[in-house]
């Protein structure tokens, strides 16, 4: 036993020893008959501590965090109780000298103490949140966020940001479509509705990120979600299972940015035939903008068909280091994923690194794709996507690249 669960353990059994000490005192007090002597007391109270520590073990109450006890743990706590108190009764009853009032003293008696524990547990996890919580106000870099969803998913969510004072987000509020829960709080925070201001109200609140948290959204209604709340001008991701193929019921939900897969009004095309997994096996792969959304799912579908080595170029370092984490808490050593950042605009460093590493397979997704941006920054389009092209097909022409793929356009026509 550590020394805080040794603690929790001395200190209820001082808070049983007191209540026991002033309820027996207070009922010797008030009862016409001297009930028991003070030797006599002494035993009942050992019996009595005995049976509802007993009890209290075998229900496993002292390995577990009370910080984050919930509905389930307390539970456990009052039938421990009642079981302890209960067997202390029969012991009473067969072996000691009873009576009618030693039996109510005694149900008040184990009453008394399991309100005791319970106060001072719930007291303490209170003290321990609004601790965390005030240390979390205090921190530097907090965004500020909103909840798509207060129902259990979305609940879930903010009690886990909540309990960690370290992360770096904040949850301001929530909406929700529940008439029921509109102008209620929930974990203390308030609950707007839906309706057709809802991208002004958005706008009038010092938030910064919002976080779809619902369950069992259809790709339609997540897209519906998606548009509506990307008018408000602040980022908007979801909170669901991290990895493509992962099942609803396995894996831990997390906050992540929507993909592509989340919109699409069908199932993703798996891309698992033998023939196709062969002709990628053994060989170097690389990526240009390997951590954007096209690239990073490339990156993905060609890891699970065996390369020798899979290259990830990218000029954005953030995305390429969540692929490349990602890749790698998926396959560990099996897979030799290497990160390179760099631009494609600079062609001393695509020729460095082409023949360096003698790609056999190009795919080539670096590119400015949002047209309606690039109209009205032409310049950067031609560096990027004319000269940038032309930097990795040259390069890829004189490293001996077996195949050169371009992924460039393909948000322009049919976004």
């Amino acid at each position: 036993m550590n020394k805080r669960r040794l603690l929790l353990f001395i200190i209820d059994i001082a808070i049983f020893v007191a209540v026991f000490a002033f309820l027996a005192s207070f009922i010797q007090i008030s009862s016409e008959l001297r009930i028991l002597s003070l030797p006599q007391a002494a035993i009942h109270c050992g019996i009595m501590l005995a049976c509802v520590f007993m009890m209290r073990i075998v229900f496993g109450l002292y390995v577990q965090i009370w910080r984050y006890a919930n509905v389930r743990d307390y539970l456990n706590l009052i039938v421990a109780d009642f079981f302890g108190g209960l067997i202390y009764l029969v012991i009473d009853r067969s072996m000691l000298v009873g009576s009618h009032l030693m039996v109510a003293s005694s149900i008040a008696i184990v009453c008394s103490v399991l309100i005791a524990s319970l106060s001072a547990r719930f007291i303490y996890q209170r003290m321990r949140f609004y601790l965390n919580k005030r240390h979390a106000s205090e921190a530097a870099n907090r965004v500020n966020v909103l909840v798509v969803g207060a129902g259990r998913l979305g609940t879930a969510l903010v009690q886990e940001l909540q309990s960690n004072p370290a992360g770096r987000y904040k949850p301001y509020c929530f909406i929700d479509s529940n008439p029921e829960k509109i102008g209620s709080k929930v974990c203390g925070l308030h609950v707007y509705g839906e309706g057709p201001d809802v991208v002004a109200r958005v706008q009038s609140l010092p938030v910064q990120e919002i976080i779809i948290a619902i369950d069992s959204l259809s790709p339609e209604e997540l897209q519906a979600l998606h548009s509506r709340y990307r008018q408000t001008g602040c980022p908007v991701k979801i909170y669901a299972h991290p990895l493509e193929g992962t099942d609803k019921g396995e894996g831990k939900p997390r906050v992540r940015e929507i993909r592509i897969e989340d919109l699409l009004y069908r199932d993703a095309v798996d891309l698992s035939d033998e023939s196709i997994s062969a002709y990628y096996r053994d060989k170097v792969v690389l990526i240009t903008g390997g951590g954007g959304s096209i690239g990073s799912e490339l990156a993905r579908q060609i890891a699970k068909m065996g390369p020798r080595q899979l290259v990830i170029f990218d000029i954005y370092e953030n995305n390429a280091n969540d692929i490349q984490q990602e890749l790698s808490r998926l396959y560990g050593d099996a897979l030799d994923v290497r990160v390179e950042i760099a631009s494609v605009r600079d062609a001393r460093r695509v020729e460095q690194l082409f023949a360096a590493y003698r790609p056999a397979i190009v795919f080539h997704a670096a590119a400015h794709k949002h047209v309606h941006l690039m109209e009205h920054c032409p310049q950067a389009a031609i560096k990027n996507n004319v000269l940038g092209t032309w930097n990795v097909a040259q390069a890829a022409e004189r490293a001996g690249v077996e195949r050169f793929i371009l992924i460039s356009t393909d948000k322009a026509v049919n976004p």
